[in-house]
Protein backbone atom coordinates (compact mmCIF):
# COMPACT_ATOMS: atom_id res chain seq x y z
CA UNK A 1 0.00 0.00 0.00
CA UNK A 2 2.69 2.38 0.95
CA UNK A 3 4.59 1.57 -2.19
CA UNK A 4 1.36 2.26 -4.20
CA UNK A 5 0.98 5.92 -2.65
CA UNK A 6 4.51 6.89 -3.28
CA UNK A 7 3.69 5.81 -6.97
CA UNK A 8 1.07 7.98 -7.36
CA UNK A 9 2.72 11.18 -5.03
CA UNK A 10 5.15 10.73 -7.59
CA UNK A 11 2.75 10.97 -10.67
CA UNK A 12 0.62 13.72 -9.20
CA UNK A 13 4.16 15.89 -8.89
CA UNK A 14 5.41 15.11 -11.99
CA UNK A 15 2.03 16.56 -13.72
CA UNK A 16 2.75 19.70 -11.19
CA UNK A 17 5.82 19.78 -12.34
CA UNK A 18 4.92 19.98 -16.11
CA UNK A 19 2.01 22.06 -15.92
CA UNK A 20 4.12 24.93 -13.74
CA UNK A 21 6.72 24.87 -16.81
CA UNK A 22 4.00 25.08 -19.40
CA UNK A 23 2.71 28.16 -17.42
CA UNK A 24 5.60 29.81 -16.83
CA UNK A 25 9.13 28.29 -17.98
CA UNK A 26 9.13 26.98 -21.29
CA UNK A 27 7.67 29.99 -23.79
CA UNK A 28 8.50 33.90 -24.16
CA UNK A 29 6.09 36.01 -21.96
CA UNK A 30 2.32 35.85 -22.85
CA UNK A 31 2.88 33.90 -25.80
CA UNK A 32 0.31 31.72 -27.25
CA UNK A 33 0.50 28.58 -29.58
CA UNK A 34 4.82 29.15 -29.28
CA UNK A 35 4.80 32.39 -30.49
CA UNK A 36 7.03 34.94 -28.90
CA UNK A 37 5.12 38.08 -27.76
CA UNK A 38 6.71 41.76 -29.00
CA UNK A 39 7.58 43.19 -25.85
CA UNK A 40 7.32 43.01 -21.71
CA UNK A 41 3.81 42.74 -20.09
CA UNK A 42 3.57 44.25 -16.92
CA UNK A 43 1.26 42.14 -15.06
CA UNK A 44 1.33 38.42 -13.49
CA UNK A 45 -1.27 36.80 -15.61
CA UNK A 46 -0.15 33.05 -16.77
CA UNK A 47 1.62 33.55 -19.80
CA UNK A 48 -1.05 32.52 -22.64
CA UNK A 49 -3.96 32.17 -20.63
CA UNK A 50 -7.20 32.07 -22.50
CA UNK A 51 -8.87 36.03 -22.10
CA UNK A 52 -5.89 36.95 -19.72
CA UNK A 53 -5.67 40.51 -19.17
CA UNK A 54 -1.70 41.87 -20.18
CA UNK A 55 -0.27 45.46 -20.03
CA UNK A 56 2.26 46.44 -22.62
CA UNK A 57 2.76 50.26 -22.42
CA UNK A 58 0.54 50.95 -20.23
CA UNK A 59 -2.47 49.28 -22.66
CA UNK A 60 -4.75 46.55 -22.05
CA UNK A 61 -4.94 43.59 -24.21
CA UNK A 62 -6.37 40.49 -24.30
CA UNK A 63 -6.37 37.06 -26.25
CA UNK A 64 -9.44 36.57 -28.12
CA UNK A 65 -10.79 34.90 -31.49
CA UNK A 66 -11.65 38.11 -32.85
CA UNK A 67 -8.19 39.19 -33.47
CA UNK A 68 -5.21 36.40 -35.04
CA UNK A 69 -3.59 34.07 -32.45
CA UNK A 70 -0.82 36.39 -32.78
CA UNK A 71 -2.49 39.69 -32.11
CA UNK A 72 -3.73 40.84 -29.48
CA UNK A 73 -7.38 42.48 -29.00
CA UNK A 74 -7.45 45.34 -27.07
CA UNK A 75 -9.19 44.83 -23.95
CA UNK A 76 -10.57 48.55 -24.17
CA UNK A 77 -12.18 48.26 -27.33
CA UNK A 78 -13.14 45.39 -27.94
CA UNK A 79 -13.10 44.08 -31.93
CA UNK A 80 -9.47 46.04 -32.36
CA UNK A 81 -6.37 44.53 -32.88
CA UNK A 82 -2.54 45.04 -32.36
CA UNK A 83 0.37 43.72 -31.82
CA UNK A 84 0.76 45.81 -29.16
CA UNK A 85 3.15 48.77 -28.27
CA UNK A 86 7.44 47.82 -29.48
CA UNK A 87 10.31 48.74 -27.41
CA UNK A 88 11.76 52.12 -28.85
CA UNK A 89 15.20 51.46 -27.99
CA UNK A 90 14.74 48.40 -30.58
CA UNK A 91 13.29 50.85 -33.03
CA UNK A 92 16.10 53.42 -32.80
CA UNK A 93 18.56 50.61 -32.93
CA UNK A 94 17.89 48.58 -35.89
CA UNK A 95 16.34 52.28 -38.13
CA UNK A 96 17.70 55.81 -36.41
CA UNK A 97 16.63 58.14 -34.35
CA UNK A 98 14.40 61.01 -34.91
CA UNK A 99 13.49 63.22 -36.49
CA UNK A 100 12.62 61.55 -39.71
CA UNK A 101 15.84 62.07 -42.01
CA UNK A 102 14.10 62.90 -45.40
CA UNK A 103 13.23 65.84 -47.63
CA UNK A 104 9.42 66.30 -47.50
CA UNK A 105 7.14 66.59 -50.12
CA UNK A 106 4.23 68.67 -50.19
CA UNK A 107 0.58 66.98 -49.73
CA UNK A 108 -1.24 66.32 -53.62
CA UNK A 109 -4.60 67.44 -53.58
CA UNK A 110 -7.18 65.37 -55.09
CA UNK A 111 -11.18 64.75 -55.67
CA UNK A 112 -12.75 66.83 -53.02
CA UNK A 113 -10.52 66.27 -50.29
CA UNK A 114 -12.94 64.00 -48.35
CA UNK A 115 -14.16 61.66 -50.75
CA UNK A 116 -13.41 57.69 -50.32
CA UNK A 117 -10.75 56.68 -48.01
CA UNK A 118 -8.76 58.94 -46.34
CA UNK A 119 -6.17 59.12 -43.26
CA UNK A 120 -7.61 62.27 -41.38
CA UNK A 121 -5.03 63.68 -38.56
CA UNK A 122 -6.54 64.54 -35.44
CA UNK A 123 -4.34 66.31 -32.45
CA UNK A 124 -5.59 65.29 -29.16
CA UNK A 125 -4.60 66.63 -25.76
CA UNK A 126 -6.04 65.67 -21.98
CA UNK A 127 -9.56 67.80 -21.42
CA UNK A 128 -8.01 70.80 -19.07
CA UNK A 129 -4.64 70.99 -20.45
CA UNK A 130 -3.67 73.75 -22.89
CA UNK A 131 -4.06 73.77 -26.58
CA UNK A 132 -0.85 73.49 -28.38
CA UNK A 133 -2.00 72.87 -31.95
CA UNK A 134 -1.44 76.50 -32.87
CA UNK A 135 1.74 76.55 -31.50
CA UNK A 136 2.96 72.91 -33.56
CA UNK A 137 0.87 73.15 -36.64
CA UNK A 138 3.64 74.64 -38.95
CA UNK A 139 5.54 71.10 -37.32
CA UNK A 140 2.97 68.77 -38.07
CA UNK A 141 2.70 70.09 -41.71
CA UNK A 142 6.16 69.29 -41.95
CA UNK A 143 5.79 65.56 -41.20
CA UNK A 144 2.70 65.20 -43.28
CA UNK A 145 5.29 66.33 -46.23
CA UNK A 146 7.61 64.08 -44.48
CA UNK A 147 5.09 60.83 -44.69
CA UNK A 148 4.18 61.87 -48.37
CA UNK A 149 8.01 61.47 -49.04
CA UNK A 150 8.85 57.96 -47.42
CA UNK A 151 5.82 56.68 -49.25
CA UNK A 152 6.40 58.14 -52.80
CA UNK A 153 10.24 57.60 -52.49
CA UNK A 154 9.48 54.36 -51.80
CA UNK A 155 7.24 53.50 -54.50
CA UNK A 156 9.98 54.56 -57.15
CA UNK A 157 11.87 51.77 -56.08
CA UNK A 158 9.59 49.75 -57.80
CA UNK A 159 8.88 52.20 -60.46
CA UNK A 160 5.66 53.72 -59.36
CA UNK A 161 4.23 56.41 -56.94
CA UNK A 162 2.51 56.59 -54.12
CA UNK A 163 0.98 58.97 -51.44
CA UNK A 164 -1.26 58.77 -48.57
CA UNK A 165 -4.40 60.33 -49.40
CA UNK A 166 -5.09 62.18 -46.28
CA UNK A 167 -8.21 64.75 -45.90
CA UNK A 168 -7.58 68.10 -47.42
CA UNK A 169 -9.61 71.20 -47.25
CA UNK A 170 -9.85 71.67 -51.68
CA UNK A 171 -10.85 75.26 -53.11
CA UNK A 172 -10.23 78.58 -54.82
CA UNK A 173 -7.64 79.50 -51.75
CA UNK A 174 -5.66 76.55 -52.45
CA UNK A 175 -5.28 72.69 -50.93
CA UNK A 176 -5.51 73.01 -46.99
CA UNK A 177 -4.13 69.82 -44.57
CA UNK A 178 -7.36 69.12 -41.97
CA UNK A 179 -6.01 68.65 -38.53
CA UNK A 180 -9.22 67.77 -36.21
CA UNK A 181 -8.97 68.08 -32.45
CA UNK A 182 -10.66 66.00 -29.50
CA UNK A 183 -9.53 66.36 -25.87
CA UNK A 184 -10.10 62.96 -24.40
CA UNK A 185 -9.68 61.44 -20.28
CA UNK A 186 -6.72 60.84 -18.45
CA UNK A 187 -7.35 57.36 -18.52
CA UNK A 188 -7.35 58.01 -22.77
CA UNK A 189 -3.89 59.57 -22.49
CA UNK A 190 -2.28 55.96 -21.12
CA UNK A 191 -4.40 53.55 -23.10
CA UNK A 192 -5.06 53.12 -26.73
CA UNK A 193 -8.07 51.28 -26.36
CA UNK A 194 -9.70 53.45 -24.19
CA UNK A 195 -8.38 56.30 -26.54
CA UNK A 196 -10.33 54.90 -30.05
CA UNK A 197 -12.86 54.18 -27.68
CA UNK A 198 -13.49 57.97 -26.95
CA UNK A 199 -12.62 59.11 -30.02
CA UNK A 200 -14.81 56.64 -31.58
CA UNK A 201 -17.48 57.63 -29.39
CA UNK A 202 -16.75 61.70 -30.41
CA UNK A 203 -17.73 60.42 -33.95
CA UNK A 204 -14.31 59.60 -35.60
CA UNK A 205 -15.55 55.73 -36.17
CA UNK A 206 -15.81 56.48 -40.34
CA UNK A 207 -14.92 52.87 -42.14
CA UNK A 208 -13.81 54.88 -44.98
CA UNK A 209 -10.86 56.96 -42.38
CA UNK A 210 -8.02 55.50 -40.84
CA UNK A 211 -6.77 58.20 -38.20
CA UNK A 212 -3.37 59.55 -37.28
CA UNK A 213 -3.27 60.55 -34.21
CA UNK A 214 -0.79 62.96 -32.42
CA UNK A 215 -1.52 62.61 -28.98
CA UNK A 216 -0.06 65.72 -26.58
CA UNK A 217 2.00 64.25 -24.15
CA UNK A 218 1.00 60.36 -22.93
CA UNK A 219 4.95 58.90 -21.94
CA UNK A 220 3.50 55.27 -21.62
CA UNK A 221 4.14 54.45 -25.75
CA UNK A 222 6.19 56.16 -28.74
CA UNK A 223 3.54 55.08 -31.16
CA UNK A 224 0.70 51.94 -31.19
CA UNK A 225 -1.52 51.26 -34.18
CA UNK A 226 -4.35 49.16 -35.41
CA UNK A 227 -3.46 46.08 -37.36
CA UNK A 228 -5.33 42.54 -38.80
CA UNK A 229 -4.04 39.51 -39.57
CA UNK A 230 -5.16 39.16 -43.04
CA UNK A 231 -2.72 38.36 -46.12
CA UNK A 232 -5.62 38.01 -48.41
CA UNK A 233 -5.27 40.08 -51.73
CA UNK A 234 -8.02 42.35 -52.89
CA UNK A 235 -10.03 45.24 -51.58
CA UNK A 236 -11.77 43.11 -49.10
CA UNK A 237 -9.09 42.68 -46.68
CA UNK A 238 -9.77 44.01 -43.24
CA UNK A 239 -6.91 46.45 -43.53
CA UNK A 240 -8.65 48.18 -45.86
CA UNK A 241 -12.45 48.28 -45.05
CA UNK A 242 -12.43 48.56 -41.02
CA UNK A 243 -11.78 51.92 -39.08
CA UNK A 244 -8.18 52.21 -37.64
CA UNK A 245 -6.56 53.98 -34.93
CA UNK A 246 -2.91 55.03 -35.42
CA UNK A 247 -1.46 56.99 -31.91
CA UNK A 248 1.89 58.69 -31.93
CA UNK A 249 2.85 60.47 -28.42
CA UNK A 250 4.39 63.89 -28.19
CA UNK A 251 7.91 62.30 -27.54
CA UNK A 252 7.72 60.30 -30.89
CA UNK A 253 6.49 62.86 -33.48
CA UNK A 254 8.55 63.24 -36.05
CA UNK A 255 9.38 59.68 -35.76
CA UNK A 256 6.98 56.71 -35.81
CA UNK A 257 4.16 58.22 -38.17
CA UNK A 258 4.91 56.46 -41.74
CA UNK A 259 5.28 53.66 -39.71
CA UNK A 260 2.46 53.35 -37.77
CA UNK A 261 0.77 54.42 -40.70
CA UNK A 262 2.09 51.41 -42.64
CA UNK A 263 0.82 48.93 -39.70
CA UNK A 264 -2.94 50.57 -40.29
CA UNK A 265 -2.44 49.63 -44.25
CA UNK A 266 -1.32 45.96 -43.17
CA UNK A 267 2.45 45.44 -43.14
CA UNK A 268 3.83 43.23 -42.53
CA UNK A 269 1.86 40.28 -42.91
CA UNK A 270 3.42 37.41 -40.96
CA UNK A 271 3.18 35.41 -44.04
CA UNK A 272 5.55 37.58 -45.78
CA UNK A 273 8.79 36.46 -46.66
CA UNK A 274 10.84 38.38 -44.80
CA UNK A 275 8.58 38.20 -41.61
CA UNK A 276 9.61 38.41 -37.93
CA UNK A 277 6.59 36.68 -36.64
CA UNK A 278 5.47 40.00 -35.22
CA UNK A 279 4.48 41.79 -37.54
CA UNK A 280 7.29 43.47 -38.70
CA UNK A 281 10.35 42.56 -41.03
CA UNK A 282 14.17 41.42 -41.05
CA UNK A 283 15.70 42.47 -44.04
CA UNK A 284 17.41 46.00 -43.43
CA UNK A 285 17.07 48.54 -44.34
CA UNK A 286 13.34 49.39 -44.06
CA UNK A 287 11.74 51.05 -42.22
CA UNK A 288 9.46 48.65 -40.82
CA UNK A 289 12.47 45.99 -39.84
CA UNK A 290 13.63 45.67 -36.38
CA UNK A 291 14.35 42.48 -34.47
CA UNK A 292 11.15 42.89 -32.65
CA UNK A 293 11.59 39.56 -30.41
CA UNK A 294 9.28 37.30 -33.21
CA UNK A 295 10.69 34.25 -34.13
CA UNK A 296 12.78 35.32 -36.63
CA UNK A 297 13.87 38.33 -35.59
CA UNK A 298 17.48 38.19 -36.24
CA UNK A 299 17.97 41.16 -38.49
CA UNK A 300 19.95 40.58 -41.88
CA UNK A 301 21.35 43.43 -44.28
CA UNK A 302 19.74 42.82 -47.39
CA UNK A 303 19.65 46.02 -48.65
CA UNK A 304 22.91 47.78 -47.25
CA UNK A 305 22.24 50.81 -49.55
CA UNK A 306 18.64 51.49 -49.19
CA UNK A 307 17.85 54.39 -46.65
CA UNK A 308 16.02 53.03 -43.59
CA UNK A 309 13.20 55.58 -43.99
CA UNK A 310 11.37 53.59 -46.47
CA UNK A 311 9.83 50.74 -47.35
CA UNK A 312 9.75 47.17 -48.40
CA UNK A 313 14.07 47.36 -49.27
CA UNK A 314 13.41 44.64 -52.24
CA UNK A 315 9.87 45.14 -52.83
CA UNK A 316 9.09 41.63 -51.87
CA UNK A 317 7.21 41.57 -48.71
CA UNK A 318 4.55 44.31 -48.02
CA UNK A 319 4.84 47.32 -50.61
CA UNK A 320 6.04 47.15 -53.99
CA UNK A 321 3.62 48.83 -56.93
CA UNK A 322 4.34 46.63 -59.33
CA UNK A 323 5.27 43.13 -57.88
CA UNK A 324 5.66 40.53 -60.45
CA UNK A 325 3.20 37.82 -61.44
CA UNK A 326 3.40 34.74 -59.03
CA UNK A 327 5.47 36.45 -56.44
CA UNK A 328 4.02 36.58 -52.68
CA UNK A 329 2.75 40.14 -53.15
CA UNK A 330 0.93 39.24 -56.64
CA UNK A 331 -0.57 36.90 -54.62
CA UNK A 332 -1.00 38.30 -51.24
CA UNK A 333 -2.03 41.39 -49.28
CA UNK A 334 0.33 44.32 -51.23
CA UNK A 335 -0.08 47.76 -48.95
CA UNK A 336 0.85 49.35 -52.13
CA UNK A 337 -2.70 48.54 -53.16
CA UNK A 338 -4.46 50.53 -50.62
CA UNK A 339 -7.33 52.74 -50.99
CA UNK A 340 -5.68 54.83 -48.38
CA UNK A 341 -2.63 55.46 -51.04
CA UNK A 342 -3.19 57.02 -54.43
CA UNK A 343 -0.69 56.69 -57.17
CA UNK A 344 0.06 59.41 -59.22
CA UNK A 345 0.77 63.26 -59.16
CA UNK A 346 -2.43 65.54 -58.43
CA UNK A 347 -2.60 69.08 -58.26
CA UNK A 348 -0.36 70.26 -55.39
CA UNK A 349 -0.82 73.69 -54.06
CA UNK A 350 2.29 75.48 -52.35
CA UNK A 351 0.50 78.50 -50.84
CA UNK A 352 1.47 79.31 -46.92
CA UNK A 353 -1.53 81.04 -45.51
CA UNK A 354 -3.35 79.09 -43.19
CA UNK A 355 -7.06 79.35 -42.11
CA UNK A 356 -8.68 77.57 -39.17
CA UNK A 357 -12.69 77.19 -38.22
CA UNK A 358 -14.68 75.56 -35.78
CA UNK A 359 -18.35 74.64 -35.79
CA UNK A 360 -20.33 72.18 -33.69
CA UNK A 361 -20.23 68.47 -35.13
CA UNK A 362 -23.09 66.18 -35.91
CA UNK A 363 -23.21 62.11 -36.31
CA UNK A 364 -23.97 60.62 -39.94
CA UNK A 365 -25.59 56.79 -39.61
CA UNK A 366 -23.75 54.75 -42.73
CA UNK A 367 -20.20 54.76 -44.45
CA UNK A 368 -19.02 54.96 -47.86
CA UNK A 369 -18.26 52.54 -50.41
CA UNK A 370 -14.47 51.96 -50.08
CA UNK A 371 -12.60 53.63 -53.19
CA UNK A 372 -9.39 52.07 -54.70
CA UNK A 373 -6.37 53.33 -54.58
CA UNK A 374 -6.58 55.05 -57.65
CA UNK A 375 -10.12 55.76 -58.29
CA UNK A 376 -11.49 59.22 -57.55
CA UNK A 377 -14.48 59.38 -57.74
CA UNK A 378 -15.63 62.69 -59.64
CA UNK A 379 -19.53 63.17 -58.24
CA UNK A 380 -18.38 62.52 -54.91
CA UNK A 381 -19.38 65.69 -52.77
CA UNK A 382 -18.99 66.83 -49.06
CA UNK A 383 -21.26 66.32 -45.93
CA UNK A 384 -21.61 70.15 -46.51
CA UNK A 385 -20.53 72.99 -48.16
CA UNK A 386 -17.27 74.66 -47.12
CA UNK A 387 -17.63 78.47 -46.66
CA UNK A 388 -14.67 80.77 -46.88
CA UNK A 389 -14.84 81.20 -43.24
CA UNK A 390 -16.01 78.23 -41.56
CA UNK A 391 -16.07 74.51 -41.83
CA UNK A 392 -17.18 71.49 -40.45
CA UNK A 393 -15.25 69.51 -38.59
CA UNK A 394 -14.81 67.13 -40.39
CA UNK A 395 -14.55 67.14 -44.61
CA UNK A 396 -16.52 63.58 -45.33
CA UNK A 397 -18.75 62.68 -47.69
CA UNK A 398 -22.85 63.05 -46.49
CA UNK A 399 -22.62 59.37 -46.27
CA UNK A 400 -19.45 58.87 -44.08
CA UNK A 401 -19.77 59.25 -40.09
CA UNK A 402 -19.01 62.72 -38.55
CA UNK A 403 -17.78 64.29 -35.61
CA UNK A 404 -20.01 64.30 -32.58
CA UNK A 405 -18.47 65.63 -29.47
CA UNK A 406 -19.91 64.01 -25.93
CA UNK A 407 -18.82 65.26 -22.55
CA UNK A 408 -15.65 63.76 -22.23
CA UNK A 409 -14.29 64.22 -25.91
CA UNK A 410 -14.72 67.44 -28.24
CA UNK A 411 -14.18 67.38 -31.39
CA UNK A 412 -12.96 70.12 -34.14
CA UNK A 413 -11.26 70.82 -37.28
CA UNK A 414 -8.45 73.14 -38.70
CA UNK A 415 -7.17 73.62 -41.74
CA UNK A 416 -3.75 75.10 -43.31
CA UNK A 417 -2.53 75.31 -46.59
CA UNK A 418 0.41 72.76 -47.88
CA UNK A 419 3.50 74.06 -47.82
CA UNK A 420 6.91 72.92 -48.85
CA UNK A 421 10.15 71.97 -46.21
CA UNK A 422 13.06 70.38 -46.89
CA UNK A 423 15.69 68.85 -44.52
CA UNK A 424 18.65 67.16 -44.63
CA UNK A 425 18.33 63.92 -46.85
CA UNK A 426 19.40 61.07 -45.22
CA UNK A 427 22.75 59.26 -45.73
CA UNK A 428 22.86 56.03 -47.46
CA UNK A 429 22.97 53.93 -44.31
CA UNK A 430 22.07 54.71 -40.87
CA UNK A 431 23.07 52.07 -38.24
CA UNK A 432 23.57 54.24 -35.10
CA UNK A 433 23.71 52.57 -31.79
CA UNK A 434 20.47 53.52 -29.65
CA UNK A 435 20.81 57.64 -28.63
CA UNK A 436 16.92 57.36 -28.35
CA UNK A 437 16.46 59.49 -24.91
CA UNK A 438 13.84 57.02 -23.97
CA UNK A 439 16.41 53.62 -24.47
CA UNK A 440 16.43 51.26 -21.94
CA UNK A 441 12.84 52.26 -21.18
CA UNK A 442 10.76 49.02 -20.87
CA UNK A 443 7.18 51.18 -20.62
CA UNK A 444 8.49 53.39 -23.88
CA UNK A 445 7.55 51.62 -26.78
CA UNK A 446 7.12 52.13 -31.09
CA UNK A 447 4.12 49.83 -32.09
CA UNK A 448 1.75 49.74 -34.48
Amino acid sequence: MTSRRTRINLILATVGVVALATLGGTQSAFSQDGVPEIGTPTSSAPAGAANAVVVMGGTRLRRSRACASDLYELDEARGRCTHGPDLANDFARDIGSPPIQITGQPWPCFGTGSDGSRVQAIYVRQTGTTDNLAANRARFESIAQKIEAVYNQSAAKTGGSRFVRFVTTNGSAGCGFSISTATVTATAMGDFGTLTNELSSAGFNSSSRHYLVWLDGGTAYCGIGNLYGDDSSGQSNLNATQTLFASVTSQCWDYAEPHEIMHNLGGVQNSAPHSTGGYHCNDQHDYMCYSDGGPRATQTIACPSASPWSFDCNGDDYFSTAPPAGSYLATHWNTATSPYLVAGTAPISTTSTSIAATTTSTRATTSPTTQPATTQPATTQPATTQPATTQPATTQPATTTTRATTTSTQATTTTTRATTTTTTPPPTTIRPRCRFRFCGSVSAGLSD
